[in-house]
């Protein structure tokens, strides 16, 4: 053979073209070894046969020597071992199979012995591999349990030398040996048994955890993973084996599973916390939870035996969703829905979406059918659902027909009709819009629920002078667009109308014949019957549309000023409207159907872009205006409505320049719209930031577009200014710009980052956005802030901005350049150089401080601006009158910070204010706002506030303002018919003026065009400017009492506020520390903010009766009879109240406060403003946070009794969200109660407290505790551990790390303190893994490996040793890696023997057998 390679070789060698056609390849070559192979392991296990046949054969004449038939058995192993040694390495496998295969026909129980025998000692002789022996023994098709022998022999050998193999080629076995156990038949008699004694040996050594082949964490992957759905597996004679296996991992399972997942529900808000946690999201497909999060987001439930509760479909949870307001981008998240693109025009039915649609829509026929809900809630909750099911169809997540076939069905089944109006409503409001477009098929089962109309007798028709009309006619409504449909498509139609609706149908019929209109006054809903009736319908349907169009002055009549003959008056200079001043009734628009609306909303909308177009004099009219601003609350117009506003209209009118137009647009948004999606206000931002420098040179837009910047900046919720991410249900990234050239804006952006990433947290993805925002705001326009207000910044944050280059500091050469430029004005004696020479955009901005230096030296009684002063100002213009203003604002701040006396500090006040009002040089809330973002220091820092008080406090103009502006205005627009009129009895009383007035009698006052204003006016536009006041007097300390006065005197405005409960929210949270030691300044602020909402809210629309009773109350209502202040303490019943309150107002069936509209509220629904009233109130009480913590908690760990059993998991979840909102102080309140567990006697001395017993994992196990008669403490607060840290932002969850390595690790002595943080920890692992919180997660597991360690050098005894080591390896393969290998060889290093002989899959360390 070999002379036959070597010539191969030799030919081969001869070059290309010169092998002969003979010479073997190379793969015949490798066959021939290989046959040669296999034919001398096949003579070889012969001989051995035949030996044995001759020893059998000559049994009785052979004298038996065992040390001879040793000497026989060492020489035929000799030989074995000679054959393998002529093996390449690379065909040993194959000599395996070879010789396995050689003996697959054996029967002769001895001969098989023998030739094992061989083949485990050439294994032990390291001759050959065990895997390869297992491989072949294992997978020959000879190894079936009828051929008895070799089934034994086989199983005996891979027992004996399995533990040779490495641990991955022993869990192949493992499989392999699990196959052959599903051979097996499920009767097994007794000459089987010897058979699975010997398979089951295997498993049992392989299962052993002594033994440790390899991690018992694969093994039950595989048993439950691998072999989930065969009825066979296990085999019966191996379920204890396999049962007590996957029992012993259930402690496991539980440790990683978040106590009452299935009933912690989050808090629904436009964008909150819970649409950005991962812990939310369910398969779409199952609705199960995603208990490993995997790139196609498929629910992994086989890692774990975990609690069939576990990883049940989660529908109550989806229906949770479905009945809050504004929870569909919520329901996109968790769902993981994605919106039709070009690229997937059909994203996919969702079939568990649909079912619980229809399941909540039967609820609410249902509630009708036995007056289950009050009528209020359910027309609220049957809105909601129609809003929600035309998204859901339109974006293809459910089918309508569908959807009506099972919902009738159910109807059907249980006879319900009660509330058959309001269903039918609620179907007219998506059939009206949609049939044109779909065919008549979609719709023929909706005629299945006319059946619920059974009466045998015409119904009578409804008056028109209510709004119940417009539910009680619809079904007469759907019949109508149904057979038009049917007539149109020519398909025949033979339904006919149930008797009971026939008048309807008359009525509506004959009502369409004849003329209407529409009285804003009056109360009839014919034209919205009409219109929703007969949308379809074009001929009918114009007169009823045109009938809404004039009635807001929108029909082509009067040329350009609308369909009302007249006009009314405007604020400003020659500033007209076309009328009507009256806007349509809210109750109207809520009657017409949503293509009603939406055809109203699309000619408002022409009518707009028409006017802005021709740039007419007449502008347009209040009642139109406000109109519009109430349409755009529908979410369900969103297309036509808020989105189109952003993308188009403002876009066209900007293109048009038409100013008065744009104005008025920026108005809307900023005083009407509610509840915009995030994403939209930052892409009107970044427009806003573009626009500002394509506007023309006029005072009044200016100002409007730089305050409608700073609302949009200052409202931004805490998890929306983030790294931009995709809008909901997409997948594209869109560009934001955050800042832009006005430095007080993007001080107001710094301000506002701190402030969301103090309070939201900022993802690790986020961190490069925030270092690409702060870099652009430095070079954009170079700032510093001052020390108190850093050091209320987060780290990150505050490591950034202290990273950028410094500023230089200006301030000194300011008195200097002031005083040059004052010489300079009056050496000038040419009016003409004096405006050329100050006009030049490169001298100093200093001209306000001139302007105040020529008032202040002239006479009070002969204060006027000389002509040229004017033309100066006129040529600057406002944008470049920002810098001259910020100069200014220093150059008073010196100036004061000299004067010594009281005379100059009045004079130097009443010529700023001079300059305010009399002369409109710069207006009140611009030179507040640059004041107060100016960065001084200490003394300085004082004088700058001093300035803001008194100029706000002692001249009279605005105070007087104010208090008109709160006795005469309501808040609450959408309710209002006359706002209008209240607002020009303000501008009437105080005129504004946006341009400077001259005096001079040489010279006549020359004025810009005033733009029309609709609803701002100085107060109003002063509230975001003293949102940031507040905030700057709050992080100096020593201006408390200025505080406190500001807020006396104009804390009033907080009436108007758009969100009062948030601002104090955000404002209460991030200077915690600051105010935790001012609780009368807290007290202060509360107070004034309650009072001022208190004449337009119903009484307890926020805060609780007892603490508006006792403590936030005016002064004389806090005191006793005796004259004393009355001290109020929170009792344990307040706290349990308020967490009931909690409840109720998370659940959609209970009404826990005063009823609202919530589309013109500050939250979107009950439970978000439940959530943020609680949280403020919480704040506001003079306790210790920490107190106020554990009051918190207590509330489940002492006042359980006074809790239904099963609303109890409900309180946990509403404790757990209000703590996961409050500051981190009142989380120490919990940490504290852990704490205090931790060292109880249960803990520290378990068997003596339980007898023994019990195990913690049946202590701690929640569903079950109450059977035990133990103490619930351990379970009760484990649950409100999970429930707090499931609800946690970012910031929280990472505050686990300092929980544990400083307060946790130094008190952990004892197993079941340990099993007790190891419940705590487990579940959130996977949080900090899927939101990529890495650093955290590594940090965290180092510290549950030292954790380990000082349990096992604390005990001489472990029990729970297994459990341990099943979640170290749980983390390591599901989490970790080998990131923390180095710390756990560290650890594992110092552990016991038996613990790192289970952890060597882990850290590969030597192992002690010695104790």
């Amino acid at each position: 053979m070999a002379s036959q390679v070597a010539a191969g070789a030799a030919n081969t060698s001869k070059g290309p073209g010169s092998v002969p056609s003979s010479q073997p390849s190379p793969a015949d070559i490798e066959e021939r070894m290989k046959r040669n192979i296999e034919a001398k392991l096949n003579q070889f296990v012969a001989d051995q046969i035949l030996v044995d046949q001759v020893e059998t054969g000559f049994n009785l004449f052979l004298k038996h020597r065992p040390d001879l038939k040793q000497a026989n058995h060492e020489t035929a192993e000799a030989e074995f071992f000679k054959i393998l040694d002529t093996v390449q390495p690379k065909y040993l496998d194959e000599a395996a199979k070879f010789y396995i295969k050689s003996t697959g026909k054996l029967t002769n129980a001895c001969v098989l012995k023998r030739v094992f025998a061989f083949l485990q000692s050439a294994v032990n002789k390291h001759k050959i591999e065990p895997r390869a022996v297992c491989d072949a023994v294992l997978k020959s098709e000879h190894l079936t349990y009828e051929n008895s022998a070799l089934w034994i022999v086989s199983f005996q050998l891979v027992r004996q030398i399995v533990g040779g193999v490495d641990y991955k080629g022993v869990r192949e076995i493992m499989k392999l040996c699990i196959e052959k156990a599903l051979g097996l038949p499920v009767n097994i008699d007794k000459s089987i048994a010897p058979q699975l004694d010997a398979l089951k040996d295997v498993l049992e050594y392989i299962f052993n955890r002594n033994a440790s082949l390899l991690p018992g964490y694969f093994i039950v992957n595989e048993i439950l993973k691998s072999y989930p759905d065969t009825s066979h597996w296990p085999h019966w004679s191996l379920v204890p084996l396999v049962s007590k296996f996957v029992d012993s991992f259930r402690p496991a399972a539980a440790i990683v599973s978040c106590v009452n997942l299935q009933h912690l529900f989050p808090v629904v808000e436009y964008l909150g916390r819970a649409n950005v946690m991962s812990t939310w999201k369910l398969e779409h497909s199952t609705l199960k939870f995603l208990l490993k999060m995997t790139l196609n987001t498929t629910t992994y439930d086989r890692i774990l035996p975990y609690s069939k509760e576990y990883f049940k479909p989660q529908p109550r949870f989806l229906r949770h969703l479905l009945t809050q307001n504004y929870s569909r981008d919520l329901i996109n998240h968790v769902l993981s829905l994605k919106k039709p693109t070009k690229e997937t025009p059909t994203p996919g039915v969702c079939l568990p979406l649909q079912g619980q649609v229809v399941y909540c829509l039967l609820e609410l026929m249902r509630a009708c059918e036995f007056d289950l809900y009050p009528t209020q809630l359910i027309n609220q909750l049957f809105r909601l659902l129609s809003s929600k099911m035309i998204f859901f169809v339109l974006y293809q997540y459910v089918t309508f027909p569908n959807i009506i076939s099972e919902l009738a069905d159910g109807i059907q089944n249980e006879n319900l009709s009660k509330g058959r109006d309001k269903l039918m409503l609620l179907l007219l409001q998506f059939i009206s819009g949609s049939i044109q477009k779909n065919p008549p098929q979609d719709f023929v089962e909706v005629l299945r629920l006319f059946a619920m109309y059974s009466e045998t007798m015409p119904l009578p028709v409804p008056t028109t002078d209510s709004p119940d009309c417009i539910e009680q006619l619809a079904a007469a409504g759907i019949y109508i667009h149904i057979k038009k449909k049917a007539l149109a498509d020519k398909t025949s139609f033979g339904f006919r109308l149930p008797v009971a609706l026939l008048k309807h149908l008359e009525f509506l019929e004959n009502a369409a014949q004849h003329p209407v209109s529409l009285d804003p006054q009056g109360t009839s809903y014919i034209v919205p019957l009409l219109c929703n009736s007969f949308s379809t319908t074009t001929d009918l349907f114009q007169a009823p549309m045109l009938a809404l169009i004039e009635a807001v002055g929108g029909s082509s009549q009067q040329g350009g000023g609308g369909g009302h003959n007249g006009t009314t008056p405007m604020p400003g200079v020659h500033v007209v409207a076309a009328l009507p001043v009256q806007p349509l009734h809210m109750d109207i628009l809520d009657s017409l159907s949503v293509h009603s609306k939406m055809s109203l909303l699309h000619h408002i909308v022409s009518h707009f872009v028409k006017m802005a177009t021709s740039k007419s004099n007449i502008a347009i009219s209040p009642g139109m205006v406000e109109t519009y601003s109430r349409l755009l609350v529908y979410s369900e117009l969103e297309t036509l409505g808020i989105k189109s506003f952003l993308d188009k209209v403002i876009t066209k009118v900007f293109q048009c320049q038409a100013w008065g137009y744009l104005y008025t647009l920026l108005e809307i948004f900023s005083y009407r719209v509610h509840h915009v999606q995030a994403h939209f206000r930052l892409s009107l931002l970044t427009t806003l930031h573009q626009m500002a420098s394509h506007i023309p040179n006029h005072a009044q837009l200016t100002l409007m577009l730089e305050s409608s910047a700073l609302r949009l900046i200052t409202g931004m919720g805490n998890y929306e200014m983030n790294s931009p991410k995709p809008p909901p249900g997409t997948t594209a990234k869109p560009n934001y710009t955050l800042y832009g050239d006005s430095e007080e804006l993007n001080r107001v952006v710094l301000l506002t980052l701190a402030r969301t990433v103090h309070i939201g947290g900022l993802d690790n993805n986020s961190i490069p956005w925030l270092k690409e925002v702060v870099t652009g705001i430095m070079q954009s326009t170079p700032l510093t802030l001052p020390s108190h207000t850093l050091k209320h910044f987060p780290q990150t944050l505050l490591d950034l901005v202290n990273d950028m280059p410094p500023v230089r500091d200006t301030a000194s050469q300011i008195k200097r350049n002031v005083d040059e430029d004052w010489n300079l004005w009056n050496q000038l004696t040419n009016e003409q150089e004096k405006i050329n020479h100050f006009s030049q955009t490169n001298t100093n901005s200093t001209f306000l401080c001139l302007l105040w230096k020529m008032i202040m030296e002239s006479d009070e009684s002969a204060r006027n601006i000389p002509v040229a002063a004017y033309k100066v100002l006129e040529r600057t213009g406002a944008k470049q009158l920002a810098a001259h203003l910020r100069t200014f604002c220093d150059y008073l701040v010196l100036e004061f910070s000299k004067s010594s006396g009281g005379g100059h500090v009045t004079k130097a006040i009443d010529a700023t204010n001079t300059m305010i009002w009399k002369y409109n040089v710069i207006t009140l809330d611009r030179f507040v706002l640059s004041m107060v973002l100016r960065t001084h220091e200490g003394n300085e820092a004082q004088v700058c506030f001093f300035i803001i008080q008194v100029l706000l406090l002692k001249p009279a103009e605005f105070r007087a303002r104010v208090n008109e502006v709160c006795r005469t205005m309501n808040p609450d627009h959408h309710s209002q018919q006359n706002w209008h009129e209240k607002h020009m009895e303000i501008h009437k009383k105080f005129p504004e003026q946006f341009s400077l007035e001259l005096s001079s009698e040489e010279s006549q006052s020359i004025s810009q065009p005033t733009l029309p204003t609709y609803y701002g006016n100085v107060c109003l536009r002063f509230l975001p400017v003293f949102d940031v006041v507040v905030h700057r007097y709050i992080e100096l300390p020593p201006v408390q009492k200025s505080l406190e006065t500001l807020f006396t005197h104009l804390g009033c405005l907080f009436k108007f506020h758009d969100a009062p409960i948030t601002y104090l929210y955000n404002t209460f949270f991030y200077y915690e520390a600051s105010l935790r030691t001012r609780p009368s300044l807290r007290q202060h602020i509360a107070t004034l903010v309650d009072q001022a909402l208190k004449e337009v809210r119903p009484p307890n629309w926020a805060f609780s009766q007892e603490i508006t009773s006792n403590y936030i109350c005016p002064e004389e209502e806090r005191k006793g009879p005796d004259g004393e202040e009355k001290i109020w303490k929170a009792t344990p019943e307040y706290f349990h109240h308020l967490v009931g309150r909690m409840v109720g107002a998370m659940d959609t069936k209970v009404q826990a406060f005063p009823t609202m509209d919530w589309r013109f509220s500050e939250f979107p629904n009950e439970g978000a403003h439940g959530l943020y009233v609680t949280c403020v109130e919480l704040m506001i009480l003079n306790m210790d946070p920490v107190a106020v913590g554990e009051r918190l908690v207590d509330v489940i760990l002492e006042n359980s009794c006074h809790i239904p059993g099963d609303k109890l998991p409900d309180w946990i979840n509403s404790v757990g969200i209000i703590l996961s909102y409050l500051p981190p102080v009142y989380w120490d309140g919990l940490h504290n109660r852990v704490l205090s567990l931790l060292q109880s006697d249960l803990m520290t001395q378990w068997n003596e407290v339980t007898g023994g017993n019990i195990s913690p994992m049946q202590m701690f196990d929640f569903a079950h505790v109450d059977s035990l008669k133990m103490d619930t403490r351990a379970a009760y607060l484990l649950a409100v551990v999970h429930a707090t840290w499931q609800h946690a932002g970012f910031n929280q969850l990472c505050g686990i790390l300092e929980l544990l390595r400083d307060r946790i690790k130094p008190i952990v002595t004892t197993e079941e303190q340990l099993m007790f943080v190891l419940h705590m920890v487990g579940p959130f692992l996977q949080r900090l893994y899927t939101d990529k919180i890495m650093k955290v997660l590594f940090n965290v597991t180092i510290q549950l490996y030292e954790l380990i360690l000082r349990v096992d050098q604390s005990q001489p005894h472990l029990k729970y040793m297994d459990t341990m080591c099943d979640l170290l390896y749980h983390i390591k393969y599901q989490f970790t890696g080998d990131s923390v290998k180095g710390d756990a060889e560290r650890v594992v290093k110092e552990l016991r023997p038996a613990l790192q002989l289970r952890l060597r899959f882990i850290a590969q360390v030597p192992i002690n057998k010695t104790e």
